[in-house]
């Protein structure tokens, strides 16, 4: 391979990377996003080993009563978003179960009227639980996925629109690159057809 060619295969080759990374943290991005799913960077070390500074979580929003102790949960306290562990959910009250009957007795659906919950959290690498009570109402979700390492960075250091218009420049540099070879290697074509 001549030096022209191998620049060639070079140039390809990370054009292709580049391409390849922002399409895949792109569609990772949208992908959450279509899914219901808020990614949260951890910031702290109180969720180690789970979780350490820097890791991407996916949240989804969840319905109170169906997160159980255990599970991991970004709340929002002073405004900032935690994402910590149930050490243990509370019912304030009881659930309130109607049956509706139809004319000859037996049931036909069931309403469940839900009373608030209200949770501790504790972070795994914390030695108590967190000081405060958290309400319902500063639930954000639970966790759902980790996003990989590579494709973390990328999902939150950009927006959507910066993601789109790197991805769009990334393709107009190289077709402004191909047809810029292309115009040189006709005019040298050109060149050599007359010369001949």
């Amino acid at each position: 391979m001549t030096g022209n060619k191998l620049w060639k295969v070079a140039q390809n080759m990370a054009f292709f990377a580049v391409l390849g990374v922002v399409c895949t943290t792109a569609a990772i991005y949208f992908g959450l996003q279509f899914a219901g799913i808020s990614i949260y960077t951890i910031n702290s070390p109180s969720m180690k080993p789970s979780l350490s500074p820097g890791d991407v979580v996916g949240i989804r929003a969840v319905d109170p009563w169906e997160i159980e102790e255990g599970d991991v949960v970004a709340y929002v306290k002073d405004g900032v978003p935690v994402v910590h562990r149930v050490a243990e959910g509370r019912w304030v009250g009881y659930d309130v179960i109607t049956n509706i009957k139809k004319p000859d007795g037996t049931v036909e659906s069931e309403v469940t009227q839900r009373q608030p919950r209200e949770f501790v959290f504790r972070g795994d690498n914390n030695p108590a639980d967190d000081s405060d009570v958290v309400q319902q109402s500063q639930i954000i979700g639970r966790q759902s996925l980790e996003v990989p390492r590579p494709f973390s960075w990328a999902a939150t250091s950009f927006s959507r629109e910066t993601l789109i218009a790197f991805g769009v420049l990334a393709i107009a540099a190289y077709v402004a690159w191909e047809l810029t070879e292309a115009a040189a290697e006709l005019r040298r074509r050109r060149r050599t057809s007359l010369v001949s």
